[in-house]
């Protein structure tokens, strides 16, 4: 079985931002507007195995994480709600 490759890590990146944008996001909420946060907080989960990068103390960890899906609560500020 072939693993997809990216060539350019923007190209991954920008396919990660419209996944999160556009599949994850839930009523009410938005991905945070500082796109400068927005691409921390994605390399950091990059890093992270795909897990949330910030504290977080629920069992199923991999972003988008339990407390946001469960708990409206998104503690990285990956999803900030809508005002």
């Amino acid at each position: 079985m072939n693993s997809l490759v990216w060539e350019d890590r923007r190209d991954f990146l920008k396919a990660v931002y419209i996944i999160m944008v556009t599949i994850l996001r839930k009523e009410g909420w938005m991905l945070n507007p500082n796109d400068k946060v927005v691409n921390n907080i994605i390399k950091m989960i990059e890093n992270n195995d795909g897990k949330c990068p910030c504290y977080n103390d629920c069992m199923d960890t991999q972003c988008p994480c339990e407390s946001y899906r469960l708990k409206d609560v998104c503690h990285c500020t990956l999803y900030v709600k809508k005002e």
